[in-house]
């Protein structure tokens, strides 16, 4: 009974992944899920409550492995380099874990992965799990950042995480859209080739803020605005 029992919660589970991944939180119903997963209504609700919490353990079944590994990587990172990581070892630390799960073949991990960069994008579908889960994960990761860039201010460490944090769930998505305007001279599924190209922009970018340099603001302001300004 109890292995027929994580059968059904193993199929729900995979269902409601696979679909969240394709609609988002509010494009699902329980009646979807508990259709495609080929059970009834009734043993969602049994093993999971409402969709909220059916949705949180979508999530966590994957995340606590994926935290996991990387805080291990993060670790060692550190320490093998005697607390003084470089950047790009830092980066590789924290995201070698999508690249190889993504190239594992295994198709629930690449609907995790869609469904993270969905999850970054309305963070209201699941509050707890930032607090409860990602965000002290983060604040280890904004810890290896302030060991690789010495120096750079707080606001900058965080502008670092949050641009290196869309780019990645963007890259792992694999949305397609870059084949469609490339003409399919570049593919979103190529990850061997867009990983490595990925960390080196991040590198390159969080470099340059953390040594302070900045687009002058009369670059950057819309142009409505300058010629307001000026009269003109």
């Amino acid at each position: 009974m109890a292995r027929s029992g994580d059968e059904t919660r193993k199929r729900i589970l995979d269902a409601a992944e696979r679909l969240f991944a394709e609609r988002g939180f509010a494009g699902v119903t329980i009646r979807d899920i508990t259709h495609a997963a080929k059970v009834d209504v009734a043993l969602a609700n049994y093993h999971f409550g409402p969709k909220e919490k059916l949705f949180e353990a979508v999530m966590m079944r994957r995340a606590t492995l994926h935290m996991e590994e990387r805080l291990a990587r993060l670790e060692r990172c550190i320490a093998d380099a005697g607390g003084a990581p470089t950047l790009e070892a830092v980066l590789h630390a924290y995201a070698d874990a999508f690249l190889e799960r993504s190239l594992s073949g295994e198709e629930g991990w690449k609907h995790y992965f869609k469904l993270l960069a969905k999850l970054g994008l309305s963070p209201e579908w699941a509050p707890d799990l930032w607090s409860d889960y990602f965000d002290p994960f983060v604040k280890k990761l904004i810890e290896a950042l302030r060991l690789a860039l010495p120096g750079c201010p707080d606001d900058r460490l965080y502008w670092c995480y949050d641009f290196f944090s869309g780019i990645l769930t963007h890259v792992f998505a694999e949305t397609h859209r870059i084949d469609r305007l490339s003409g399919y001279l570049c593919r979103s599924d190529d990850l061997e080739t867009a990983y490595p190209l990925m960390v080196s922009f991040v590198t390159a970018g969080c470099e340059r803020i953390a040594r302070g340099e900045r687009v002058p603001a009369e670059a950057v302001r819309p142009r409505r605005l300058r010629v307001s300004a000026t009269g003109e």
